[in-house]
């Protein structure tokens, strides 16, 4: 797959989100995994499942996608598109 992919595109909304959930800390796992799943071929639209100990074990599903850039380069766009709970 492609190497180029080096963080989630929209980065702010992503962090934003954490913010306003009190679950900031997860948010170097989260993006890591969802940056390594990309890189290695995932598929074009995948979720990185998280579990917040520090809030009662509750679940994040955290949605992301990518795709090819309209540049030549040959990147690929990774981005961010929500989440959902388990309530």
């Amino acid at each position: 797959m492609n190497d180029n992919i080096v963080d989630v595109d929209n980065w702010m909304k992503f962090e934003e989100e954490l913010v306003e959930l009190n679950a900031f800390h997860l948010n170097e796992g989260v993006r890591l995994e969802a940056i390594e799943r990309a890189q290695a071929g995932e598929n074009e639209d995948f979720y990185v499942i998280a579990l917040d100990e520090r809030n009662n074990d509750k679940k994040y599903w955290f949605h992301f996608s990518f795709w090819d850039s309209e540049d030549d380069e040959g990147e690929k766009i990774l981005v961010y598109d929500g989440y959902t709970t388990d309530e």
